[in-house]
């Protein structure tokens, strides 16, 4: 996947949906972020948990020192490690999940800040 495919079909496509879960993020509401989350369609599902385990392998699992890095660079190990984790987990864009349990969806606000909040910026 380019970046240009997640930014532009995906992202953009759920600019107001993705700012509805950025707020929710940001306060903290938990409850309500997983309502949200159960109510939106597969795609988005998915957007949301590429972003966490691509923030999380930048910002948590990776060795790259990104104080020293070009923002071009990180941006390319980011969706290099989106490709691995999508092709890992053998799901794709377009695609129903099914009874795909997204892990995402269970974690703690502390972990969407952490994580999926970084990773936008990377889009």
């Amino acid at each position: 996947m380019t970046s240009a495919t997640l930014r532009g079909i995906y992202y953009l496509r759920y600019l107001s949906q993705m700012n509805a879960f950025q707020s929710l993020i940001l306060a903290g509401k938990e409850d309500q972020f997983r309502t949200l989350f159960d109510q939106s369609d597969d795609d988005l599902r998915l957007l949301l948990e590429v972003l966490y385990y691509g923030g999380r392998s930048i910002y948590a699992d990776s060795n790259l020192d990104l104080t020293k890095l070009p923002s071009s660079q990180v941006q390319r190990e980011f969706y290099q490690s989106i490709n691995q984790f999508l092709a890992d987990q053998g799901l794709s864009f377009g695609t129903p999940l099914g009874d795909t349990h997204l892990s995402v969806r269970d974690y703690q606000s502390s972990a969407w800040k952490k994580f999926i909040l970084p990773a936008i910026g990377l889009l």
